[in-house]
């Protein structure tokens, strides 16, 4: 993703805090409030709570995921659909396989004294 960072992204980044207002996500981000209200309704995964007062707080993953939508849609020129589609992908690829916490511990066991009893046979065949 090559893009100039503005004034208020490179503050941003170098900031650490916790949540961010919806004026200070609109000028990081460089898009109008009803823009960052719409993408919530598109994008599920941006979604910032609420504090008490109602107002939205957004934490840094969602100005990332911001940024992101901001660059398919602005920048690649994907339609919402296609960048829906796009993160969802992305989404996708970077969960890990997590079938083997399906199994059971006995299962499992089986499986490691399996792969140890292999290991410990090759270890003493190249003696």
């Amino acid at each position: 993703m090559l893009m100039e960072k503005t004034e208020a992204q490179n503050k941003f980044f170098s900031e650490d805090k916790q949540y961010y207002s919806i004026g200070e996500v609109s000028k990081i981000v460089d898009v109008k409030q009803f823009v960052l209200r719409f993408w919530e309704t598109e994008f599920p995964s941006v979604k910032p709570v609420k504090s008490r007062a109602n107002r939205r707080l957004y934490r840094r993953s969602d100005i990332e995921k911001l940024l992101q939508i901001k660059h398919l849609l602005y920048e690649e020129k994907y339609t919402i659909p296609g960048a829906k589609k796009k993160l969802a992908e992305e989404a996708n690829s970077n969960q890990m396989d997590l079938t083997f916490l399906k199994r059971s511990s006995s299962e499992l066991i089986a499986e490691l004294r399996k792969e140890l009893l292999e290991t410990l046979a090759v270890l003493d065949y190249k003696k």
